[in-house]
């Protein structure tokens, strides 16, 4: 019938049928069901079996969806010793590893998998992660992880990766490179392109006004916490306007809080350069 059927059976979890199969529209005026928004409109070339190690259970679960509802197999962790664990019992495509997680962190969980024996130690792993500065990347790199995908993830930048996997052509390419001259011009730019496809251009200017308005009161709420040498609360002030960010597409800016955030929660770096991440930021806000 020209289609596909897929098994899956675990030990204790029972097992799983899917097939596709393509048919001719029946006689009559029903109307097409259309695919889920998210979705692709048609079937991957090839079914990937996925690994997630993520400890955030909303990040988890929204990752889940999004690749089940792309056609792809997904398993999900929540630590990286236990995506060690479950790359040597299946033969995963790729693993989606978050960088951030407590107890081992997926630098040192990519850096174990690689010391693996075997064809294991091969698998392709891509970076989860809020912090896309080159210094971030290159720690990535010499983890051994083949790329970067930011949060929130963005299904563009997901679907790419996938298909690089299918392609066999992702493994041993990461580039630890990262734009850093993208004027804040550019960045708006694209932020207002993508709110207007999505919601019009007239919320979209609205939206990002708002943004502008909201980023212009955390600033000088971080300078505050600066002088007052107050990291913890800086750090917390920097996730929410990289979250406000992020939202809106202001990627350039959502990376310079991250890094922001990343400075101020490390109690080796100095203030200066606490000061310093904070002073990229400001000039990218205005």
């Amino acid at each position: 019938m020209g289609g596909t059927i897929d098994i899956v059976s675990d030990d204790g979890s029972g097992t799983t049928v899917r097939f596709d199969i393509f048919l001719d529209v029946a006689d009559g005026e029903a109307p097409p069901i259309p695919p889920p928004a998210a979705a692709r409109t048609t079937a991957p070339v090839r079914r990937l079996r996925i690994l997630l190690a993520e400890d955030n259970a909303t990040n988890r679960l929204v990752a889940v969806t999004r690749l089940e509802m792309l056609g792809h197999r997904v398993n999900a962790v929540a630590s990286g010793q236990e995506a060690i664990d479950a790359v040597q019992t299946v033969p995963y495509d790729l693993l989606l590893m978050d960088v951030m997680m407590p107890d081992m962190d997926g630098l040192e969980a990519t850096r174990a998998i690689r010391a693996l024996p075997g064809p294991v130690a091969e698998i392709p792993i891509v970076a989860l992660t809020a912090n896309v500065f080159s210094d971030h990347r290159m720690a990535c790199v010499a983890a051994g992880m083949d790329g970067f995908l930011a949060k929130p993830l963005v299904v563009a930048d997901l679907m790419a990766f996938l298909d690089r996997t299918i392609a066999g052509t992702l493994r041993g390419t990461a580039r630890a490179d990262i734009d850093e001259d993208t004027s804040s011009e550019d960045d708006i730019a694209a932020a207002r392109h993508g709110l207007t496809l999505e919601m019009g251009a007239e919320t979209a200017d609205l939206l990002l006004a708002t943004f502008k308005t909201e980023a212009e009161t955390r600033i000088q709420a971080l300078r505050g916490m600066l002088a007052q040498r107050d990291r913890g609360a800086l750090a917390n002030e920097a996730d929410a306007l990289r979250s406000a960010a992020a939202t809106v597409g202001r990627q350039q800016a959502a990376h310079l809080a991250a890094d922001l955030v990343t400075t101020a929660q490390d109690p080796a770096a100095p203030m200066d350069g606490v000061a310093n991440a904070l002073a990229r930021l400001a000039a990218a806000l205005q």
